[in-house]
């Protein structure tokens, strides 16, 4: 897994300005033959690929991925509520869909920023233990 991670933060991370492209060649160019794949950049993939890269301890890449991405649906284009399926990797436009649910995966990137399971952030001392006392009296 770790030279596959290092190959997409190698290659697809430097050819998005908003995350990480989907797809590029070995040498980093756009693949004409895939289309807008190349092209273009999956939100929720970009969202489940910074996870995977904090649960695999590049916490700076993945952090990267995550805020450029957001950065871009929310701040630059405003899409809070109907964040597109896809878009492109140097202008951030969106190129397809609004209608998908895909970016609920973001209710997951909090328990990966803090290397828990769904088992330990449900624990006792765990993610959900320290919100719900935080937001009650108990502190």
């Amino acid at each position: 897994m770790a030279k596959t991670l290092e190959t997409v933060k190698r290659i697809c991370a430097p050819a998005a300005r908003w995350g990480a492209a989907n797809a590029r060649r070995p040498d980093g160019s756009v693949n004409t033959e895939a289309k807008h794949h190349s092209k273009d950049i999956f939100n929720a993939e970009n969202i489940i690929l910074a996870m995977t890269m904090l649960y695999a301890g590049d916490r700076e890449t993945g952090m990267q991925i995550a805020y450029e991405n957001m950065e871009n649906l929310i701040l630059e284009k405003g899409l809070a509520w109907d964040m597109p399926n896809t878009v492109t990797t140097d202008t951030g436009d969106a190129t397809h869909g609004h209608d998908f649910d895909q970016m609920m995966v973001l209710w997951a990137l909090p328990l990966a920023m803090v290397n828990q399971t769904l088992a330990d952030a449900g624990a006792p001392g765990g993610l959900v233990d320290s919100v719900m006392k935080a937001a009650s009296d108990e502190q």
